[in-house]
């Protein structure tokens, strides 16, 4: 699978921005998940890719991480 194949997306949940890639078009479904605060999806997506032959990858950047937005008020991140 090819990641210009990509579907890149933006969704919009209380004001925050997440960014959101989909790759494959198999049945069953995965959403990947990274560790480790800021980094984003694309630290996981290129050696993942290839389980896009057998899934749909959802691949998304936590908040804070990546290309997401941070809330202005700081203190909306303890929830």
């Amino acid at each position: 699978m090819n990641t210009e194949e990509d579907n890149f997306h933006l969704l919009y949940i209380t004001g925050l921005i997440y960014p959101v890639s989909v790759a494959g078009t198999a049945q069953n479904r995965m959403m990947v998940m990274y560790g480790g605060p800021g980094a984003g999806m694309n630290a996981v997506k290129e050696p993942l890719i290839p389980l896009a032959d057998h899934f749909v990858l959802l691949f998304f950047d936590q908040r804070g991480g990546g290309k997401s937005s941070l809330p202005q008020n700081k203190e909306l991140l303890n929830g």
